[in-house]
């Protein structure tokens, strides 16, 4: 029993002298050799690897919001998957208090789901997004959330008073509606 208890304890040396560190080296200069090279703090005179050289008020940061009106009605009983629609910037985009996207910009969207109603119980939705920003000339990638909206299926008696049936309800986004997207990524405005 002795034997094992005199091996256990020189096991356990054995195991504590190599795991520390090594003598004439500080905790801190241990740890500084494991790290990245980019993980230090840049120099105030100099330019970190990291920064972007874009100014952050020409980017227009993930999660802002879009709104728009449509140039033309979209409808569920008419729209397909794939369709394209246009719209403008109903409202300024504003970064850092400056306006980036003024009113007025042309913006492209894209139909991602429609389904024209077919029943009493299942009226018609769409599903779009908004795809490409024209800004001073430039036609610019965006990514988006998509809006969903279904037709309202309440009051679907679809009988008159007189017996004639009356037609399903289809979504319909009239022209000149608002619809508020947010982007989902971040767009540099002055990409090429």
């Amino acid at each position: 029993m002795k034997h094992f208890a005199s091996l256990a304890i020189v096991v356990c040396l054995a195991l504590a002298i190599g795991c520390a560190p090594p003598t004439g080296i500080s905790r801190e200069q241990s740890s500084d050799s494991q790290k990245l090279p980019f993980a230090k703090s840049a120099e105030s005179s100099r330019i970190s690897p990291t920064h972007s050289f874009v100014p952050s008020s020409m980017r227009i940061p993930e999660g802002t919001g879009i709104t728009v009106a449509l140039d033309h009605e979209l409808s569920s009983a008419s729209a397909h998957k794939n369709d394209g629609f246009t719209a403008t910037v109903a409202e300024p985009i504003l970064v850092n208090g400056e306006t980036v996207i003024p009113a007025g910009a042309s913006v492209a969207g894209r139909v991602l789901d429609a389904n024209r109603a077919d029943s009493a119980r299942d009226p018609g939705y769409l599903r779009v997004t908004l795809t490409t920003l024209h800004i001073n000339g430039n036609e610019l990638r965006i990514s988006t959330s998509s809006l969903f909206a279904k037709a309202s299926s309440r009051d679907t008696n679809n009988l008159t008073p007189v017996g004639r049936t009356l037609p399903f309800r289809d979504l319909v986004f009239a022209s000149g509606r608002h619809l508020t997207f947010r982007l989902a990524e971040k767009v540099d405005l002055q990409e090429p």
